[in-house]
């Protein structure tokens, strides 16, 4: 019988690959169904980065005109409350 998932993801070389796979996918259907743009940055805690990026030098724009208000925590997901409704954030990058 074949290893099931919770099983392999404990490693966390593993575990952190399977998930960042599934964000970065995430990410593209994102891009390709609302043409909006996507990054997405993971480092594991041995230093290992990765990550999508929805088109080419995106990352690179974004991280120059970003403040770090403009981006979501942990915060906002813990307790059930929302600071802001899905849909209510109006951000808008000129690159």
């Amino acid at each position: 019988m074949p290893r099931q998932r919770s099983k392999k993801n404990k490693d966390i070389k593993t575990g952190t690959a399977n998930y960042q796979w599934g964000l970065c996918k995430k990410g593209n259907a994102l891009s390709e169904t609302y043409n909006v743009d996507v990054v997405i940055i993971t480092r594991r805690p041995d230093g290992f980065m990765g990550g999508f990026q929805s088109r080419p030098g995106l990352m690179h724009g974004l991280t120059q005109l970003l403040e770090e208000k403009d981006i979501m925590g942990p915060d906002q997901f813990k307790g059930g409350s929302r600071i802001s409704k899905p849909g209510t954030v109006n951000v808008e990058f000129t690159l």
